[in-house]
């Protein structure tokens, strides 16, 4: 048997001590600044792999989070304008956000470092293949981030109505832009810091292997820079890519004009789930005779909308002449977090993470509550009138809780039927103080009268379709109760029992009964719009009907949007056109269409913001009853 000297020791993988972590990354150049020291961690002694990995994970969520709520609380901040103009809710916003943010950033860190430790403690680790693979990490986490904050700064810049144009708007969105490339710089650097700790925390480095390498060779940074690049051009094309980008937003007093003078008075009723199927349909059935009269002697138009289809907003829309980005109701619900008067909505119609631009925080931390008057920015045509002196109501309309009317201007809002059914204290649901009084008096007697009229139509019980035909009769009993008034000039009244039975036509003969008596009764100078939207139906169209003395009959090949209604109705009423109102008035169906046009006075700026500018978003004890009639119609989850 040969004798053979002894080989040398082989070494067995094993953690390195934390100063020779530190030492060997400080050679390498990676412990610079005192952020990335700091995160490195500074104790002496070894430390198990896991806690020198929790600890980096922790402290990275600690330096990133609050550079990365910055942009983002920023963006919600100019989203929600003129919401949050205080300085507090932007300073709380932005404290709320570097919570969760670097929160999630930690939990995210840890789990990549869990993943690297894993691998690392199979054997050796090469010093340069390990900062290849953190670097990938960090490239990841940093592209992660500058998807995340551009799409958020888009999300903001097209939901901020009052925030969309000129160049401050531009200089700051653009200052938003940088932020945010500098906040994914440092989450990237930091991840990666994070990574190499994790892995060298897990098994010994090989420092015989790639020994001489030092720093981050000139070959290696190029990768780093074409991703730079890349990331800023995709965040300037996600940020400033064309888009449905309001107009700056209304001033808050209206321009002076003298209306002209205009007969008659005008009912709108918006039939939500109409689309010109459907009423094609009812124009055939012997039990419609109301509708199957509308269909042949009004003038009928093709209604379109590029809105999101959300009723909230779309009728908003329609009753405001705005954008969503400028009137504000993006949807259902709203929530506050405690401290902050902002508002919280979702943005609508956005995808990506812009859809979430304004859930920033736990639910727990901003309970959700019904969408109400308090988060819509943009007057209502009641309220344009009313402040004019012309009388007019609203009836069951979105986003009127609570109902802010005055001497001339009667407002029904949307929690009325619920609050009277509940017989809960009413909470200015009914506006003026004398109505509501009237109607909670009545209202036994008006809701058995509903009752019994859906149940001579087959529409008797508790099921849904028998609740919407009930509260869109009765909402139809009260508004031909104020139309009946002598003074009033204009009238709009929702009618959402269609859309919430899913367009069944069992409720056809509902909407016809409830439009019937404003035809028997209306004079020679009234004119009655109807205007139906598909609601929930993807492939419909909606229907604008005119009928009255004064509307030459027929099917037009114009096609009016909702945003056309409200200066109709508020042409129909002898007031100029607002230039700040991206729709156009609808007038060509009248007899003396050309006529009446140009006796309206002069186009004016704008006819003025709602004031106040927003009621603010106090817990009601009906939200959750509200909450929970929403979810029972199928409109939210």
């Amino acid at each position: 048997m040969s004798w053979h000297p002894p080989g040398p020791a082989r070494r067995e993988p094993g953690p390195e001590p934390i100063e020779s972590v530190r030492e060997q990354l400080r050679e390498r150049g990676y412990l610079q600044g005192p952020v990335a020291r700091w995160v490195a961690g500074g104790g002496p002694g070894p430390r198990p792999g896991w806690r020198r990995a929790g600890a980096a994970a922790l402290r990275t969520g600690i330096a990133a989070g609050p550079v990365l709520a910055l942009p983002a609380a920023a963006s919600i901040a100019l989203a929600s304008r003129p919401h949050s103009a205080s300085p507090r809710d932007l300073l709380l916003l932005w404290l709320y956000l570097s919570g969760m943010l670097g929160a999630a950033l930690a939990l995210l860190e840890l789990g990549a470092e869990a993943a690297l430790s894993a691998m690392a403690r199979r054997g050796m680790v090469l010093i340069g293949r390990a900062e290849r693979l953190a670097g990938r990490v960090g490239l990841l986490f940093a592209a992660a981030a500058v998807v995340y904050l551009a799409s958020m700064a888009r999300g903001g810049r097209l939901a901020g109505g009052t925030a969309g144009a000129g160049w401050g708007s531009w200089l700051l969105w653009g200052a938003i832009l940088l932020v945010s490339l500098a906040a994914a710089h440092l989450v990237g650097r930091l991840t990666r810091l994070g990574s190499l700790l994790a892995m060298a925390g897990s098994a010994r480095w090989d420092r015989d292997a790639e020994a001489g390498e030092a720093g981050v060779p000139a070959g290696r940074r190029s990768p780093a820079a074409a991703f730079w690049l890349l990331a800023g051009a995709t965040a300037v094309l996600l940020v400033f890519l064309p888009g449905r980008t309001p107009g700056a937003g209304p001033p808050r007093l209206s321009d002076p004009f003298v209306a002209s003078e205009a007969p008659g008075r005008v009912v709108l009723i918006a039939l939500d789930g109409l689309d010109r199927e459907l009423l094609a349909a009812a124009a055939d059935r012997d039990d419609c005779p109301a509708l199957a009269r509308l269909s042949y002697e009004s003038a009928r138009y093709t209604l379109e909308s590029d809105e999101p289809r959300i009723p909230p907003l779309r009728w908003t829309t329609a009753s405001t002449g705005q954008r969503h980005q400028v009137h504000g109701v993006l949807g259902f619900q709203a929530g506050r977090v405690p401290g902050l008067g902002l508002p919280l909505q979702e943005a609508a119609g956005e995808p990506g993470a812009a859809l979430s631009i304004r859930l920033l925080v736990p639910p727990a931390m901003a309970p959700r509550r019904p969408v109400s008057g308090g988060v819509r920015r943009a007057a209502a045509v009641w309220e344009v009138l009313a402040r004019h002196g012309v009388p007019a109501a609203a009836v069951n309309w979105w986003a009127t809780w609570p109902a802010a009317g005055g001497s001339v201007e009667r407002v029904v809002s949307e929690r009325a039927f619920t609050r009277l059914a509940s017989g809960s204290a009413p909470q200015r649901d009914i506006s003026p103080p004398e109505l509501q009084a009237e109607l909670a008096g009545r209202f036994a007697a008006d809701l058995a009268q509903a009752r019994g009229r859906a149940a001579a139509l087959g529409l008797s019980g508790r099921g849904r379709r028998a609740q919407a035909a009930v509260a869109d009769l009765y909402h139809a009993g009260v508004a031909l109760r104020l139309a009946g008034a002598r003074d009033l000039s204009a009238l709009l009244v929702y009618l959402p029992g269609l859309d919430i039975a899913g367009g069944a036509p069992e409720l056809l003969p509902v909407l016809d009964a409830a439009i019937a008596p404003f035809m028997e009764t209306a004079r020679p100078d009234d004119i009655l719009l109807v205007a139906g939207d598909p609601g929930r139906k993807e492939d419909g169209e909606g229907v604008l009907l005119a009928w009255g003395g004064r509307v030459l009959p027929g099917l037009r090949q114009d096609r009016p949007d909702l945003l056309d209604i409200a200066p109709t109705v508020l042409a129909l009423r002898g007031f100029p056109r607002a230039l700040d109102l991206p729709g156009r008035p609808v007038l060509g169906f009248l007899e003396e269409g050309d006529r009446f046009a140009a006796s309206l006075p002069p186009p004016i700026g704008t006819f003025g913001d709602r004031r106040p500018a927003g009621e603010p978003l106090e817990p009601d004890p009906l939200d959750e009853e509200v909450l929970d009639r929403l979810r029972s119609l199928g409109y939210i989850q």
